[in-house]
């Protein structure tokens, strides 16, 4: 992955200030900004030896943000200078702003001019800065990712939840609604296309009632964020809901069992299982619902990328010459995993929706189903055994 390696690098937010933006207490600064101690200033930054500064480009001797930064003689300046002095997207400035602050978009809409921020905080969004500018996507540099209805906790190294995989939740928790309601009857789940033929889609044949437990897995899980949300949409109508969150990378692992448990410890019915797993190597277990986002992505394509997508784990993008080599083995070993009324839910490239439906034909799944995204692409595989 090209620029991957530097780009990582960076997610690790120094607390040191960065070359060429601080001034030492003995009055060393940048080119273009600081002041000495004494009151000495480069050009373009008239400042007086108490440390007053010019406007847009003034630093105490204490400390500055960046260039053309209002600071106070303090060393501190508002969220309004902060703003207008950030070399990123206002949006994604104040995303920053309320990561590091804890501030509300009212609260900075309200005192943008009256609310000045401290030093420390400065140095930290200075950096989150310099790592946003390098490339790293904004996701990594919060390390938290809006998903669905919650905030999941996505530190570098685990794939970065996207919005197209909202798709595959919905339509999950449509069925794992009717099952725990007891339909047995044949419905109609969003977006669903039919290949060859067009037919309703079934949940399997099932007498359960809301008194019974309900088994997932999340298969190659990443943040957790799929299986989670999925678990927590069914948590009203099961007693009891076994989850499994499985991946095979460590980072990922940590992540998932962050997120489950901030964002399940108040369901008493959710037990959460974090497995370290190539595949299903070490599961045993059978579940209703099996659920995965496994690397799609043809070997060939990689280099073309996006810079961004090009800073996510290979691990998890990588599927191999034809983007099917993971997915393959899933389909292959999925019917032991799967209950009687199993449905299995896989997200797919937006090309590959036949030849995934035709692995499931071959591997004697039913009421197969092609679920599209809302740019109308194919997007996720759904099947019973």
């Amino acid at each position: 992955m090209h620029n991957a390696p530097e780009i990582l690098a960076k997610c690790i937010v120094s607390e040191n200030a960065a070359q060429g933006d601080t001034c030492s207490s003995g009055g060393s600064c940048s080119n273009k900004d600081a002041c000495s101690s004494s009151g000495s200033c480069s050009s373009k930054d008239a400042c007086s030896s108490g440390g007053s500064c010019s406007t847009k480009d003034a630093c105490s001797n204490s400390g500055f943000y960046s260039n053309k930064d209002a600071c106070s003689s303090g060393g501190s300046c508002s969220i309004a200078d902060f703003l207008a002095a950030s070399r990123l997207p206002k949006k994604e400035a104040r995303e920053c702003l309320k990561h590091v602050l804890n501030l509300s978009d009212s609260f900075i809409l309200a005192h943008s001019a009256d609310y000045f921020i401290q030093e420390k905080a400065l140095i930290k969004l200075r950096d989150m800065e310099k790592n946003r500018l390098s490339g790293l996507p904004l996701a990594y540099v919060l390390e938290k990712r809006y998903f669905y209805r919650n905030e999941f906790y996505c530190p570098c190294g685990v794939l970065i939840p996207q919005p197209d995989t909202e798709i595959l939740v919905e339509n999950a928790v449509f069925a794992g609604k009717k099952y725990g309601q007891g339909f047995t009857d044949n419905i109609s789940a969003p977006n669903c296309t039919a290949l060859p033929e067009t037919e309703k889609i079934s949940f399997g044949n099932t007498e359960k009632s809301e008194s019974d437990s309900f088994a997932i897995l999340d298969l190659c899980s990443g943040t957790g964020c799929i299986g989670i949300s999925v678990a927590e949409e069914l948590a009203p109508f099961f007693k009891e809901i076994h989850l499994v969150l499985a991946d095979i990378d460590k980072t990922a692992n940590k992540a998932s069992e962050i997120n489950a448990r901030n964002i399940l410890k108040k369901y008493k019915n959710i037990k959460t299982e974090i497995i370290n797993s190539d595949l299903f190597s070490d599961i045993s277990a059978s579940f209703d619902l099996l659920l995965t986002n496994p690397p799609y992505i043809k070997t060939s394509e990689i280099a073309t990328l996006d810079n961004e997508v090009k800073a996510e784990p290979l691990l998890a993008l990588d599927g191999g010459e034809d983007g099917l080599f993971l997915i393959k083995k899933i389909i292959e070993n999925a019917k032991e995993h799967l209950n009687a009324h199993g449905s299995i839910f896989i997200e797919i490239g937006c090309t590959q929706g036949a030849e995934v439906w035709e692995l499931l034909k071959r591997n004697s799944f039913q009421n197969i189903k092609i679920i599209k995204d809302l740019s109308g692409l194919d997007r996720v595989l759904k099947a019973n055994i």
